[in-house]
């Protein structure tokens, strides 16, 4: 038995040892294994930053700025309270100058190579209001370039500089963008992207289809569904390119959620699908893109709203408004339809709605499904072409929409009505806000000059506090020379003749 137990413990011995090298084998083969496998994903993340990167431009913009003071009445001044004489330059006279203005930096930001012969792709709010644009290749060459198109709905823009034989980036359809992918964002964060070597930044898809938060988008901006990233993107970073580890720029980089304007880990890319390829397309030959109007204020329902209509829950777009006298107004169109068929394809949220619509060419007829009160309809409209300035002031979007609403008033190159509740809320204005709503401002006025856009919001002119119209109207009649106004948010600004 002693014999026959020692036996036994050899052979366990033997076993052991053998197991115990098999897993070391087994951890010296995975170990070998993940080596392999991280020095292949390192040498291809260096090669798409090299290759794209050498596709990537710096962009600066400078703006121009009057050279020549206001001249207005100093009586004024000794009225102003002393926090807007503290932020405000002293009354004084200058003969006028002949120059045009001086030009001064504005900003910074990032663009793709979209071809060799010198079309580069950006963000419109890059080159927005520039007067001079100037971009910085790899190899350190700087040139002048020109806008040849931009749109501010997409927020996309085309630049063209006099080079040939550049380095073109390959823009990639993102039907396939799925979470998890690895990405690279390429760009020029804070402008150190101008000593002509990129800077990279790596991470992943972390969603898809993503919506941006309210009040991300300004002005008639509508970027739709974005890819999220977890790829740093920094202020300087928008207009460069989102790709692929294949090389393929699937998003251009739009914004960053922030609470300090810095990045936090979650980026927005604008997706390269076939409706961002045809308004590229578009921009690099000079056309303006049009976009389709309907007519109608939706949003995506609740349950008790898709029961309500009859419609399946969790599907379509919710009709809060219509406007009098748009197509959808015409097509019968009434507040609490539930869109959820647009041209025989379903409605999955109002996003999408807005994004068909919009890219149905003018003068198009669609045909919706909708529910209503339980039964289910079929309305066709003819969609119109999308008028921001119209819409801002409460009209349709077309030329066949007729004169804008009664209400509005024409002011020193302003557009302005009154602060109606929609307005407040579009504005981000609680009620209790006075003032008047500034829908339309002239490029060559000189409140134009001063700094005003559409969207803002007067309460003040002069050394009077204005709650409507009629308020400004009555003012405005007794006012000569240049005068200060309050915008809200922002502070004083001084608008002239």
């Amino acid at each position: 038995m002693k014999r026959t137990n020692w036996s036994v413990r050899r052979v366990a011995v033997v076993v052991s040892a053998a197991a115990m090298a098999m897993m070391l084998w087994s951890s010296a083969a995975l170990a070998a294994d993940g080596a392999e496998a991280y020095q292949a994903l390192q040498d291809r993340i260096e090669k798409v930053a090299d290759d794209l990167g050498r596709s990537v431009v710096s962009i600066q913009t400078k703006s121009k700025v009057s050279q020549q003071p206001l001249d207005w009445d100093s009586d004024l001044w000794d009225m102003l309270p002393d926090q807007w004489r503290r932020r405000l330059p002293q009354p004084r006279r200058q003969a006028p100058r002949q120059d045009d203005g001086e030009l001064v930096p504005q900003g910074i930001g990032s663009g793709v190579i979209i071809s060799a012969d010198g079309y580069i792709l950006t963000n419109q709010h890059v080159v927005r209001e520039a007067a001079e644009v100037e971009v910085v290749l790899s190899d350190k060459r700087r040139f002048k370039a020109t806008v040849v198109g931009q749109d501010p709905r997409s927020d996309l823009a085309v630049l063209k500089v006099e080079a040939t034989e550049l380095p073109a980036a390959t823009l990639n359809g993102a039907a396939d963008v799925r979470r998890g992918l690895f990405v690279l964002a390429v760009g020029s964060p804070f402008g150190f992207g101008a000593d002509g070597q990129a800077s990279v930044s790596f991470g992943i898809v972390s969603g898809t289809r993503r919506r941006l938060a309210l009040g991300m988008e300004d002005e008639d901006r509508f970027y739709g569904k974005l890819i999220q990233t977890d790829a740093a993107i920094n202020p300087g970073n928008s207009g460069g390119p989102l790709c692929t580890l294949d090389g393929k720029v699937i998003g251009i980089n739009v914004a960053i959620a922030s609470r300090g304007g810095g990045s936090q880990g979650v980026g927005f890319a604008i997706p390269i699908d076939e409706a961002t390829l045809d308004i590229v397309q578009r921009l690099k030959k000079g056309k303006e893109i049009e976009y389709g109007y309907l007519g109608v204020e939706i949003r995506d329902p609740q349950p008790a709203e898709s029961e309500t209509a009859g419609a399946p829950v969790g599907k379509g777009a919710f009709v809060s408004s219509v406007v009098p006298g748009s197509p959808a107004d015409k097509a019968g169109i009434l507040p609490a339809d539930l869109i959820v068929e647009m041209d025989g394809k379903p409605v999955p949220d109002a996003d999408d709605l807005v994004a068909r619509v919009g890219m149905t060419p003018v003068g198009g007829t669609i045909e919706m499904v909708l529910y209503r009160s339980g039964e289910k309809k079929t309305v066709k409209a003819t969609v119109v072409r999308r008028d921001p300035a119209k819409i801002a002031m409460g009209g349709g979007g077309g030329d066949d929409d007729g004169p804008a609403p009664a209400g509005s008033f024409e002011w020193r190159g302003l557009t302005l009505q009154d602060l109606t509740r929609a307005l407040r809320q579009e504005a981000g204005l609680d009620d209790s806000v006075q003032g008047v709503y500034v829908t339309r401002v002239d490029e060559k006025s000189k409140a134009h000059e001063s700094g005003l856009r559409a969207g803002m919001v007067i309460n003040q002119v002069a050394s009077q506090k204005v709650t409507d119209l009629e308020t400004l109207k009555a003012i405005g009649k007794k006012l000569k020379g240049a005068v200060f106004v309050n915008v809200v948010g922002q502070g004083p600004m001084i608008v002239g003749e």
